[in-house]
């Protein structure tokens, strides 16, 4: 299950992805759609990234064993 908190600035993406305990994820791709900007989270399961897509935009968010997930 993931659990994000997701904050959209004009190009900055950060945010922190947990399991259903609370404990971040390590390795969980982040992505936006129909682009090729994201990064990976880190040992807490925090990440931060720049994007080139401006306005409203689909956030994937992957990890092996988990069904997709997507944040608008």
């Amino acid at each position: 299950m993931f659990q994000a908190l997701i904050c959209v600035g004009q190009t900055q993406i950060t945010g922190t992805v947990k399991n259903a305990k609370g404990a971040g994820i390590q390795g969980v791709s982040i992505s936006i759609a129909d682009s090729y900007d994201g990064t990976t989270t880190d040992a807490e399961g925090n990440y931060s990234f720049r994007t080139s897509v401006k306005g409203e935009a689909i956030v994937i968010f992957s990890f092996i064993g988990y069904q997709p997930q997507t944040q608008t």
